[in-house]
């Protein structure tokens, strides 16, 4: 389990006799101790989130075999070695549980067999914090106009636990960066109210699972993270004391690219951001995608498509995201877990894993690269 206490404590010596000059000495020891980063805790694990459904913007209607999401769950379907190298399957459980309870697709008995034949771990999710209806131009990710809580999200969570379904995750889609730094003009919402009403809905979603493990996906935006961590771990604290307990993981949600022109690399980032929120207590992991629009950094576009943006190749995408696997081992970024998700035009199959451009070769790339001796 999490370590639900600062990284590095200081420890002061409680004696009468404790001199001047060895109080200077223990506070500059621990003050170097702060500085060193925090290692993880145990093997690194792998997360993986299947290309699940597709939502037809043109119809309004979600397409459940617009991917090989289904056959996933077939027996003997071709990723049995991926399946035995994830230690998390994480769903859109809004989407699954919806489906389920309007037209039975996708089967959640079917589901649930072969989680249990395999003993994975599972992750849901959504959005957490509601608005009461407070702020103009809310209907952006994150956050809902609901009052009292985020009903989509307690509510499709009791479908997912009504029909049987484990659940060890909950991963909050970004409370903090929607609330207060995205949509802080709109909103007005302090830190602490963003907390408030992000564990109000935690604790809801805690009725139905007990010892869910709570996950944090976030990241800087614009701000680089010397600026952005502070006010973080504000939220962190807030979240904690109406909580009345810590968030688990924070899952990094980082661009690829410096968007903004601050001199920002993502490597970079996730090592300052890693250190600095395992000395907070917490474990964290990285969502590792690409890019779709712009040419990755650390990948050279093809010759013949050197123009900033494009409408790029599958074998090109999946190439950026093994490179960023590779950079995350070449750092030695000190990650508790990768998270394989994408939203993103690729990957556009799951299956089979022996194909480089499925989604399943990748999770035994980044097994291989970074868990080898798990």
């Amino acid at each position: 389990m999490v370590s639900y206490g600062l990284g590095i404590r200081r420890r002061f010596a409680t004696s009468a006799c404790l001199t001047v000059l060895s109080l200077a000495v223990s506070l500059a020891l621990s003050g170097r101790l702060q500085a060193q980063p925090a290692q993880r805790q145990g093997p690194l694990q792998v997360w993986f989130s299947p290309r699940q459904d597709y939502y037809n913007s043109a119809t309004r209607t979600l397409s459940w075999t617009h991917y090989d999401f289904l056959a996933m769950f077939e027996p003997n379907a071709h990723w049995q070695r991926a399946l035995a190298q994830i230690d998390a399957i994480m769903f859109d459980t809004s989407h699954a549980a919806e489906g389920f309870s309007r037209n039975g697709v996708p089967s959640l008995p079917k589901i649930r067999a072969m989680l249990a034949r395999h003993e994975l771990k599972v992750g849901g999710g959504g959005s957490v914090l509601y608005t009461d209806g407070l702020c103009s131009g809310t209907a952006v990710e994150g956050m809902t106009g609901d009052k009292g809580y985020a009903r989509e999200a307690v509510l499709t969570t009791r479908t997912w636990h009504d029909a049987g379904m484990p659940m060890t995750y909950f991963v909050m889609d970004s409370p903090f960066y929607f609330g207060y730094d995205y949509k802080h003009d709109k909103c007005h919402f302090s830190i602490e109210d963003v907390a408030r009403r992000t564990a109000t809905t935690m604790r809801m979603i805690r009725a139905y699972y007990p010892k869910i493990i709570i996950v944090d996906a976030e990241g800087p935006g614009e701000q680089l993270p010397a600026q952005w961590l502070p006010d973080y771990h504000r939220f962190l604290s807030a979240f904690r004391a109406e909580y009345g307990a810590p968030i688990d993981y924070l899952d990094m949600d980082l661009h690829w690219t410096d968007t903004w022109h601050t001199g920002y690399r993502w490597v970079t980032a996730a090592k300052e951001i890693t250190d600095d929120i395992h000395r907070q207590g917490l474990r964290v992991s990285l969502i590792v995608n690409a890019e779709d629009l712009n040419w990755d950094p650390d990948v050279p576009p093809p010759r013949a498509n050197a123009s900033p943006k494009i409408a790029m190749t599958a074998d090109y995408w999946i190439a950026a995201v093994r490179k960023h696997i590779d950079l995350i081992k070449r750092n030695a970024i000190q990650l508790d877990a990768v998270d394989l998700a994408s939203w993103m035009k690729f990957p556009r199959q799951n299956l089979p894993e022996t194909d480089p451009l499925a989604w399943t070769a990748v999770v035994n790339y980044a097994h291989e690269v970074l868990a080898p001796s798990k």
